[in-house]
């Protein structure tokens, strides 16, 4: 995204173009310091550079939020629908078109249940059948013995992801008879990174997500840290390790400055890559380090959580000694 040069100086007190002509220069938002620099290029980077008083960075998202100026987003072709906002009309920009994903309908024969005796022993409550739609069917073949979500972005059912209830042990003996990999999803043929599972929930008040992959880590995130009944920070999962623009897109509409990464301990890589990638987009990242191995966000107790959330990982430190961090698992 891309604001005119006068519409940046107007929000930067004692503003005007350095020497070069490639960035304006004034007073700083956050520290009131006059090193507040911002690039009049795309995106519109920013830093100030008293850093022992200040160092603030980010770019125009975080820049507009800090300013209560996002506005000037929907005068660029961003719109509110429902509780969460998305870009339509950026076709001259460098920057993806959030297109609204098709909504979809749930599979033939599907019923909501209450409870479920699979999804009790991996700890779901009364609470989390009532905030999830969980159903079965018997009518399609492919998704017996499956517990099905329906999964809604924008209040829209937009996706499905079916769980196999079958134990790990069950799932090696078909597939030890049968030769072949026996699938433990069997998901709607949606886009799923065009997809943030909890973005609906935040609210004006929501500056921190923590990112987890699956719906069993979020469920789990939100029921052990309470996260319900708190605006200010939620727990949103991706469908997989990966992130893509959209969904960094979907993150900077939604307000959020702040992120925890919580993915599974498997994934070391993509930690790194896209940990590298979102301290260049949010003024804070902080990486959560899961010492044992075997054990995912869905599985972590109270305790468990809280000790890896009081012993977060600055991306910097992640990047550079993560040999080290593997070597206390």
């Amino acid at each position: 995204m891309k604001l005119e040069i006068e519409v940046l100086k107007s929000l930067i007190q004692n503003s005007s173009l350095d020497y070069r002509k490639k960035n304006i220069i004034g007073v700083c938002p956050y520290c009131g310091g006059d090193e507040f620099g911002v690039s009049i290029s795309e995106n519109h980077r920013f830093g100030c550079f008293r850093k022992k008083q200040c160092g603030a960075t980010g770019n125009i998202f975080t820049l507009l939020k800090k300013l209560d100026r996002l506005d000037l987003l929907r005068n660029k072709g961003v719109i509110t629908l429902s509780s969460y906002t998305f870009v339509e009309n950026l076709i001259d920009q460098k920057l993806p078109v959030l297109d609204p994903l098709p909504e979809i309908k749930p599979p033939v024969g599907w019923r909501r249940v209450m409870i479920h005796p699979y999804l009790v022993q991996r700890g779901f409550s009364e609470q989390d059948f009532q905030y999830y739609e969980i159903g079965i069917t018997k009518l399609d073949s492919k998704l017996r013995d499956r517990v099905v979500f329906l999964i809604r972005q924008n209040n829209r059912i937009v996706a499905t992801v079916a769980r196999t209830i079958k134990s790990k042990e069950e799932i090696q003996i078909i597939e030890k008879t049968t030769g072949e990999r026996y699938p433990r999803y069997r998901n709607s043929s949606t886009d799923f990174e065009q997809l943030l599972l909890g973005i609906d929930e935040c609210t004006d008040k929501t500056d921190t997500v923590i990112l987890v992959e699956g719906i069993m880590g979020k469920r789990n995130v939100d029921e052990k840290m309470e996260l319900r009944k708190i605006d200010e920070v939620k727990c949103l999962c991706t469908f997989g390790a990966k992130l893509s623009e959209t969904q960094l897109m979907l993150l900077h509409l939604a307000g959020i400055t702040n992120i925890v990464l919580l993915y599974d301990p498997d994934v070391i890589g993509y930690i790194k890559k896209y940990s590298a990638r979102l301290v260049d987009e949010f003024e804070s990242v902080k990486i959560g380090i899961i010492q044992d191995v075997t054990k995912d966000p869905a599985d972590l107790t109270t305790e468990e959580m809280n000790d890896v959330l009081d012993k977060l990982r600055g991306v910097m430190d992640f990047q550079i000694n993560t040999v080290e961090i593997l070597k206390l698992r």
